[in-house]
């Protein structure tokens, strides 16, 4: 069976189908107040989420303390978090050079965001593969991993 033929269905027990369980991942750069038009120029990748200092929450009345840039997936059902990042890396891969200059001239921390809704206990396989450590090693980036059951 190829791979993806072996999407895993879960039913109820009604019949119906069970919510599955989903994966996003997202690339973050925050900093203190830096320049998000050019970090896009310089990338060539268009921002999923950008946050500025000072601006206001979406969630909440506080102001938000540190700008960001980021960009993702968006919920996958997946059992496995490596699917998600490694298309992540492979867009950002070619972009080593430009993401150490880009930490270098604006101070910038990055971090790779994993966030994980477990459904019906079918928690995915949660193991970094040695491609990725190295690449977030180059560009000094850490891991952020984020759980939820949901069900």
């Amino acid at each position: 069976m190829k791979d993806n033929q072996q999407e895993l269905c879960y039913q109820d027990n009604q019949g119906g189908k069970m919510d599955k369980t989903k994966v996003k991942v997202n690339f973050e750069i925050w900093g203190d107040d830096f320049n998000v038009d050019n970090v896009s120029k310089i990338l060539d990748i268009y921002p999923s989420e950008i946050r500025k200092k000072g601006d206001k929450s979406t969630y909440s009345n506080v102001k938000i303390k540190k700008t960001s840039w980021s960009f993702g997936t968006n919920y996958q059902e997946s059992l496995d978090i490596n699917e998600q990042l490694r298309f992540i890396t492979n867009i950002l891969n070619d972009k080593r050079q430009e993401l150490q200059e880009i930490k270098k001239s604006y101070n910038v921390d990055y971090q790779i965001s994993i966030v994980i809704k477990i459904e019906n206990n079918q928690s995915p396989a949660i193991y970094l593969e040695s491609d990725i450590i190295r690449f977030a090693d180059e560009i000094q980036a850490e891991f952020d991993v984020d759980l939820y059951v949901m069900s």
